[in-house]
């Protein structure tokens, strides 16, 4: 059985990421964060709130901000040119793949 946490933090969404909050607009990052989590506790049961959902949280967090800085889906792979963003997340859908809610939609 997984150990139960704490939902993400904007904090823990900056540390994940690498970055402080001088170093990037905790208001985006909340915002992300939130969009993430409504994400995960619409399809998921979060009762408890267990640790693969916590990553799948920050990892949710972290493509939506990423895709904020490719509004074309498009990514700048520098030297190698342009590449297409992933739309399917093997990992994020390893990770929640045991507390999707049942039923029909």
């Amino acid at each position: 059985m997984a150990v139960v946490v704490q939902p993400p933090t904007v904090d823990d969404l900056l540390a994940y990421l690498g970055l402080s909050g001088a170093q990037y607009p905790s208001e985006e990052a909340q915002a992300a964060l939130d969009a993430a989590m409504t994400e995960v506790e619409s399809l998921c049961v979060t009762d408890p709130f267990e640790a693969p959902l916590r990553e799948a949280v920050l990892r949710r967090s972290q493509a939506i901000l990423t895709a904020r800085g490719a509004p074309l889906g498009m990514l700048d792979g520098g030297t190698f040119g342009l590449s297409p963003m992933l739309r399917y997340d093997t990992e994020l859908n390893r990770l929640v793949s045991g507390y999707l809610k049942g039923g029909f939609a």
